[in-house]
């Protein structure tokens, strides 16, 4: 379907049908592999180049922790479950969902880059959580972007039986 002339590119059919099944399955898929990416990094950091990685204690205390594997992955699991279901609601709401997602994927994305900033730590530490934060952002946010051509059809209206 072409956009008509006079919505400048915007136009979206609003009878959408969307496989919520197949883009919750596709979605949780994508949080395991972004959820994944971060415990490697971590584990590859830690490993590899001697560099354990620190984090604020929970309840607002101001000591550092060493960020365990299972902390990187529920919260890269948490933060692709919370952007699945953004973008479940742009798929009902928003003309181009796709390009609004990456829009405010990528705002999050850049604003999440400040918190390891604020952290008393070395300048490699800090490198590494911004490691993280940037595979795990662009992971979820293509893969998110990638499956709503999956899990999208026009809508078709059942046969009148007149």
């Amino acid at each position: 379907m072409t956009a008509p002339k006079e919505s400048n590119g915007f136009y979206r059919d609003p009878l959408v049908d969307v496989d919520v099944l197949r883009f919750w399955s596709t979605a949780i898929f994508s949080g395991l592999i972004a959820a994944f990416a971060a415990v490697v990094i971590l584990r590859f950091a830690g490993d590899v180049f001697g560099t354990p990685l620190y984090v604020t204690e929970r309840g607002g205390a101001d000591s550092l922790v060493p960020l365990a594997d299972g902390s990187a992955f529920w919260t890269s699991m948490i933060a692709a479950g919370a952007a699945a279901s953004v973008l479940n609601l742009m798929l009902y709401v928003v003309p181009n969902p796709t390009r609004f997602f990456s829009a405010l994927g990528t705002v999050v994305l850049a604003l999440s880059l400040l918190w390891p900033l604020t952290l008393d730590t070395g300048s490699a530490e800090k490198a590494w959580l911004i490691a993280i934060h940037i595979v795990v952002g662009v992971t979820v946010i293509s893969l998110l972007n990638g499956i709503v051509g999956l899990v999208t059809r026009p809508y078709q209206p059942a046969a009148s039986l007149d």
